[in-house]
């Protein structure tokens, strides 16, 4: 009988891996090659503030300037881009317009930071300069999407160039927005300065200008047509309806019953789609046919029938993307391990002599570890708010998550330096070195270094190969600075989760009680830290969120959160730091995960 420690499982297990990404990357949709219309990438100055706006200009095939043309400006929702209006903007053009999907401030490679819809309908209108001073335009429609659908009916209604508008699942207003996620605004007063929003939420005038409920009357936006998805959580009908009430000067108005004439620009219309989420709203087929009708039928176009068939067939597979996902899972640990015994073979590590520890004294240890976590977790909260300590980095909840684990960093840091003198004397811990010695650490950091690219890459940049739409720190030095920051407070966490914890209860078996007692050990890491994040949020108890119709207290979120987060981080690291003996590579890894997590997929706000 084979035995499972005969079988070379890193190679099959990474060859399998790489078979399924080919084979998911194969099924993928190639939309950039799906047809010749392709965007022209341009830049133009915003109103009022001449902030620089990127975009993606997309021209009719025959396009010749002296015609004019009708055309649209396309704008995407919170943490988005242009390029989510792709399959709108194709359609559009395929039916003689020319379309802009713009990126809105904060978002890619445009200037300012995101304002939650306080300026960015200041883009929008720069959109509208560009495209009216540049172009021959016949008629001028905006189309915008959560945030964007939020911005364009602020836009709509200063800008009377805008002869149709289409909203696609924006929030009704901030204060419908909020009390359905918090329970109670008193959250925002008491925590939301941690953050260093540019927005300030507690003020009513703030929420105001924000609210597209209050710009909607019955002369502008002209033309209105509310896109809302059945499973969208960003607004309820009940909701939508206010803003046709307003629109209509109809109280009784009602869902799918279109109200007024496209002749007098007061065209409204709140339509519910079936099964349709907030995300899929600009890329569902349907919504893309009604969207461009409405916008031809305002501008008396009559270019002809438009259906669901008539679109151009996308390649829709949607197992393309578990293929990838459960590929690059596959070849994560026989990844790792080959980076590691590639660049710190294995003969060349000094492993410690562990003195046999009494069980009694591993969970005296493991007792002491657990105290000074919580002990450091519960005056993080309150100290910072004596302190008055709020995120320094624009990009604001990796700024504020640096904070909270900087000051606990600190009291795990003099917790530290005891228990090293503790247990050097009670125990005979030679061990205590955490493999930090002149001829592995610098080896250690280029594999902490290398593993942080290939699961970056892994992560964030192979699952979007097929479209090359991909996210980077727009500033690298605050991403460094962070990383900087990170590292520190991940390097003295690893000191106690792999070199004191791990190296205490991990034992040399065979193949499978290693992989279990890994398991084990991330696990209880896991649950370490994420008693620790329930004791930082302690204070915010008389708080709870709702997502999806339940209704959590935030206290619950951060253990549970925590738990998931750091076992998966754990799993990682634990299987790190049993290939290498040394705490730096595990530290570089998950410094480098959340920094780039946060700082390239996260708008700054």
């Amino acid at each position: 009988m084979v035995s499972l420690s005969s079988i070379n499982l890193r190679k099959y297990l990474l060859l399998g891996g790489i078979i399924l990404i080919i084979i998911g990357l194969f099924l993928a949709p190639y939309d950039q090659f799906k047809t010749d219309i392709n965007p022209e990438k341009i830049q133009f100055l915003s109103q009022n503030d001449n902030l620089t706006i990127t975009g993606n200009l997309y021209l009719p095939q025959n396009y010749n300037s002296s015609e004019s043309y009708p055309a649209v400006v396309l704008v995407h929702g919170i943490n988005d881009r242009a390029e989510r209006f792709h399959h709108a903007a194709v359609e559009f053009v395929r039916r003689n317009f020319i379309a802009l999907a713009i990126n809105l401030r904060g978002h890619q490679d445009s200037g300012g930071i995101c304002t939650f819809s306080a300026y960015e309908p200041w883009d929008i209108m720069g959109a509208a300069d560009f495209l009216l001073n540049n172009y021959n335009i016949s008629n001028l429609g905006l189309v915008g999407h959560s945030l964007g659908g939020m911005s364009a009916v602020r836009a709509a209604k200063n800008d009377s160039r805008f002869n149709a508008t289409v909203i696609m699942g924006p929030p009704v207003s901030v204060d419908h927005l909020l009390s359905r996620v918090i329970s109670d605004m008193a959250l925002i007063d008491e925590y939301m300065w941690m953050l260093s929003f540019h927005t300030n939420f507690s003020d009513p005038y703030d929420r105001y200008i924000r609210s597209p409920v209050y710009w909607v009357n019955q002369t502008h936006p002209k033309n209105l047509f509310y896109v809302l998805g059945e499973l969208d959580t960003a607004a309820t009908p009940e909701e939508a309806l206010l803003i046709i009430y307003n629109a209509t000067g109809n109280t009784s108005a009602e869902v799918n019953v279109p109200y007024g004439n496209f002749s007098y620009g007061n065209r409204t219309l709140l339509k519910i789609y079936p099964g349709i989420d907030h995300g899929s709203e600009p890329t569902t087929p349907e919504i893309i046919v009604d969207t461009v009708l409405w916008v031809e039928k305002a501008f008396n176009i009559t270019t002809g029938d438009l259906n669901v068939s008539n679109l151009i067939s996308w390649n829709t597979n949607p197992f393309w993307g578990p293929f990838v996902s459960i590929g690059f899972l596959l070849c994560i640990l026989p990844g790792i391990s080959y980076i590691c015994m590639s660049i710190l073979p294995p003969k060349s590590i000094e492993k410690p002599t562990i003195h046999k520890l009494e069980p009694k004294k591993k969970a005296f240890s493991l007792g002491i570890y657990t105290g000074i976590f919580i002990g450091s977790s519960t005056v993080t909260l309150p100290l910072i708010t004596l302190l008055g300590y709020a995120s320094w980095s624009p990009y604001n909840i990796a700024g504020l998550l640096a904070n909270v684990l900087t000051i606990q960093c600190l009291f795990l840091a003099i917790g530290l330096i005891g228990i090293i003198y503790f247990e050097k004397r009670s125990y005979n811990a030679s061990w205590i070195d955490f493999g930090l010695n002149k001829n592995t650490t610098l080896r250690a950091a280029v594999i902490g270094i290398t593993i942080s690219t290939f699961l970056i890459f892994g992560f964030f940049s192979l699952p979007n190969l097929p479209t090359g739409r991909f996210s980077f720190p727009r500033d690298w030095g605050g991403f460094f600075l962070i990383f900087l920051n990170y590292l520190l407070v991940s390097f003295v966490s690893e000191l106690y989760l792999r070199g004191l914890i791990q190296t205490k209860l991990i034992k040399e078996e065979s193949r499978l009680k290693n992989w279990i007692n890994i398991l084990c050990i991330a696990l209880l890491g896991g649950l370490l830290q994420g008693i620790s994040t329930f004791f930082v949020v302690l204070p915010a108890a008389n708080y709870s969120i709702t997502y999806a119709g339940f209704t959590f207290g935030i206290p619950l979120i951060g253990l549970v959160g925590g738990i998931v987060i750091f076992t998966v981080l754990g799993i990682l690291n634990s299987w790190i730091f049993q290939k290498t003996q040394h705490v730096l590579p595990a530290a570089i890894v998950q410094a480098a995960m959340l920094s780039w997590f946060l700082i390239s997929l996260m708008v700054q706000l």
